[in-house]
């Protein structure tokens, strides 16, 4: 049996459970206090001055993981993001959308980079089709007209 010291350590499981704890991080009202911890600092600046404002119009912000599975340094988590909206946000879909007090749902993966408990890299991908059904904006798709004979 190996003692603590000779145990080889599991990176991708140690990034899995960095990934579950930014979400759990990122789902408390106190997220800007918690996050930075995943981050270098330049980094968090950048995700706290989005996010700030992002939270700003959707404070009850919520990604619930459905998946999360890493392999090495790459971690990935897809889920389902519930939010409601509470006031302007001056940017993507919602802008120039009053808030309505409604509540949006979801789809949203998560791909990141994880080295020593950092997120060194990531990217997100969203259901944006879905986003822009909810707010009623309906985007037929492009149609070719026949060709003449």
């Amino acid at each position: 049996m190996a003692s603590a010291c000779t145990r080889k350590v599991n990176v991708a499981d140690q990034n899995k459970a960095t990934m579950e704890n930014l979400i759990n991080s990122i789902n408390q009202k106190d997220w800007a206090d918690r996050v930075g911890a995943f981050m270098t600092p330049e980094d968090f600046a950048a995700f706290k001055q989005v996010h700030t404002r992002f939270r700003t119009a959707f404070p009850d912000y919520h990604f619930d993981s459905e998946v999360i599975a890493a392999s090495g340094d790459t971690v990935v988590a897809v889920g389902t993001v519930t939010v409601t909206h509470q006031a302007e946000l001056p940017e993507w879909f919602f802008k120039g959308i009053a808030p309505d007090g409604k509540q949006y749902k979801w789809k949203e993966i998560w791909v990141m980079s994880v080295k020593d408990g950092k997120i060194t890299g990531s990217y997100s991908l969203n259901d944006n089709l879905d986003i822009l059904h909810q707010l009623g904006i309906n985007c037929p798709p492009e149609t070719v007209p026949p060709e003449s004979k």
